[in-house]
Parts: C-alpha cells; structure tokens; sequence
C-alpha cells in the first residue's frame, strides 16, 4: 500500500509540475503578443502620420488633374413622331469628366453608367417628340439641346468623388420621311438659287439706275454752268455702255447659275416651272424621264424646213 500511494503522489507532483510550465509558457505568450500589438500598432500609427503628411505636400505642389472621356451611345435612340408613324432617329455621345478619379477608374464609371444615362436621355426625347411632325428632325433636336443645357452636367457621386457626364444629340428623321420629302427639298434648293438670281439682278439693276442718275446729273450741272460740251451723242454713248455692261455682268451670272446647275446634276433637267404635285394618293409623282436623245435627233432630221 506504501509504493501505491508513493507512485500517485510521484504522478501528481508530475502533473502539477507540468501544469506549472504550461501556465508560465501561457504567460509568456500573452506577453510576447501584448508587446507584438503594441509594437504593430506604433508602426500603423507612424505610417499613418506619414500618409496624412505627403497629401498635402502633393496637393501644394499639383492640383488634381481633371480626365475627361468621350463615349459614343451603343445603338442609335428611337423615339415616335407627332403621328405615332414615323420615327426619329438619336444619334447621342456622352463625355464623361472627374477631377480626382483615375482615367482607368473613370472609363469603368462611364461603363457602368452607360445604361442609366441612356434611359434617362431616352425617356427625355420621347417625352418632346410626340410634339413635333415626323419631318421636324431640326426642331426636335434644337429643343433637346436647349433642355439639356439647363440638366446638364449629370452628377454621380462617389464618395467624396463625383463623375459628370454631359450629353450631346443629333436628330435624323425617319427614312421613309427623307425619301417623300425629297423631291420638295430639292424644289427649294431651286427656287432659292433662282431667287439669289434674281436678287442679283435687281441689285445690278439699282446700280445702273444710280449711275444713269448719276450721269445724267452731271450733265445737268456742265449745261448749268456753261461749261458743258457734251452732245447727245455722248450721252447716248455713255448710257449705251452702261447697258452692255450690265447685260455682260447678267449672262456672266446666268452662265455661273446654269452651270452649277449642270455639274451638280441633282434636279435632272426639270425646269424652274416644275413644281411637284401631290397625286391622288397624296404621294408625290415619279420624277419625268429624261428624254431620248436619238430619237429628238431622228425627229428634227425628219422635220421639213421651211423655206
């Protein structure tokens, strides 16, 4: 019974001896690790210190450098017309800018706002396109511009950092509009030069009337005087060639007009009289063929001549 309780007290002693160690070992360890926090956190601190001190002396030496990026919309935009037919086409691109945004970090602001900026300018131009005709492109994109100007810049903020992004539009009309509306547009080409013509000619007109005044006056005051020794001769002569001058300045600007006319082949050879008309259908009529010229040929060598 003696060697059975000397061999538990020997393994308790043992025991406690090792509990011991490991509560000394433990103790070390929870004071080595208090003075590795400690140690961490006085290194974080100082980096800290140093990272807060060399923005400012970045900010004092170089402002911020403002990016700007400019991005075309994926897909033209379409919006219905005034009649609900026809539609407009939207041609948008959109420049994106920030001041304190990287130029990779702004391209991927601009990426993913894409969608938004397109919605919302899409929703826009629906909004004032119900209120023009299907040929009215112009008047629909004067009005989107002139809204935008009072929207523009969209904000996106990002933190303490905002993207801007500022939109720019271009209407087309429908396709089939263009194409109906062709012909009256090429008739107003027409009749604008035509009418510049005829300004002109009566610009050149009124000056030659003041020069005719001009020498006929002259001719008073020489007679008035006694001094004049020109006769009617004279005079017709001089009246004579301001009349040939002008009539040369008029088939100079008629032969230009003609000729313009000519090399841009845009009419065919229709004549300033040829309006278009609205047919039965309210379409246009089919442009005039141009004529045959072998058989306008065949025609006059047929014809008799008179005597």
């Amino acid at each position: 019974m003696t060697d059975a309780s000397s061999k538990e007290s020997k393994s308790a002693d043992r025991w406690r001896r090792l509990g011991d160690r490991s509560e000394a070992l433990l103790l070390g360890a929870v004071t080595f690790w208090r003075h590795v926090r400690e140690l961490w956190r006085r290194m974080v601190n100082a980096l800290h210190e140093e990272e807060n001190r060399r923005p400012s002396v970045w900010q004092s030496s170089a402002p911020p450098r403002r990016h700007t990026e400019r991005r075309d919309a994926p897909a033209p935009i379409r919006v219905s017309a005034q009649d609900g037919v026809f539609n407009f086409t939207v041609d948008a691109s959109f420049t994106w800018s920030s001041d304190r945004l990287r130029r990779e970090a702004l391209s991927g602001y601009a990426h993913y706002y894409m969608p938004d900026v397109i919605g919302r300018l899409t929703h826009l131009a629906a909004e004032h396109a119900g209120r023009f005709a299907p040929h009215r492109a112009a008047g629909l994109e004067a009005k989107l511009q002139q809204v935008l100007l009072k929207e523009v810049p969209w904000h996106y903020p990002q933190g303490d950092r905002v993207v801007e992004c500022v939109p720019q539009v271009r209407v087309r009309p429908d396709e089939r509009v263009m194409r109906i509306a062709m012909p009256y547009w090429e008739q107003l080409i027409r009749i604008g030069s035509e009418f510049d013509v005829r300004k002109r000619r009566a610009e050149y007109a009124e000056q030659l009337s003041r020069k005719v005044v001009t020498v006929l006056e002259n001719l008073g005051s020489s007679l008035a005087t006694g001094g004049g020794q020109r006769t009617n001769e004279k005079l017709a002569s001089d009246v004579e060639h301001l009349l040939a001058e002008h009539k040369a300045t008029l088939r100079r600007l008629e032969d230009l007009f003609r000729e313009t006319l000519r090399d841009s082949d845009i009419f065919g050879r229709a004549t300033s009289g040829d309006i278009p008309k609205q047919g039965p259908d309210g379409k246009p009529p089919e442009a005039p063929q141009p004529a045959d010229d072998s058989k306008s040929t065949d025609d006059s060598s047929a014809r008799p001549r008179s005597a």
